[in-house]
């Protein structure tokens, strides 16, 4: 949605809001969500996050996603002992990659709070 007087529908690609994110977003940490400001108007995008388990090594992964389900940013590995809250860890692309060939081998499983 574009929000700039009167509430707007666009269609916008996936890629293209993750790639605008990169250089122009402002993080709302309490509520998961990214503000990007794109053409004088605002897009807010809802990302979840989600812990994610290793079955061969155990490890634990802070998973970052678009409510299409589409990985943006990832954390780990981490030890299951001693994790934190979702929102405490720097999330960052360069796993990214790594993560959804490990979906894909059905080698992660996410984690049930």
């Amino acid at each position: 949605m574009i929000y700039g007087g009167d509430r707007i529908a666009v269609t916008v690609s996936e890629r293209n809001i993750v790639r605008t994110i990169g250089s122009c977003c402002r993080r709302s940490v309490r509520s998961g969500v990214d503000v990007v400001n794109i053409k004088g108007g605002v897009f807010i995008m809802a990302t979840i996050k989600d812990f994610w388990e290793d079955e061969r090594t155990g490890k634990i992964y802070a998973v970052e996603s678009t409510t299409f389900g589409e990985i943006i940013r990832a954390a780990g590995p981490f030890e299951k002992h001693g994790l934190k809250d979702l929102e405490d860890y720097d999330y960052k692309p360069a796993i990214v990659d790594w993560l959804k060939r490990a979906i894909q081998e059905k080698r992660l499983r996410r984690m049930v709070n």
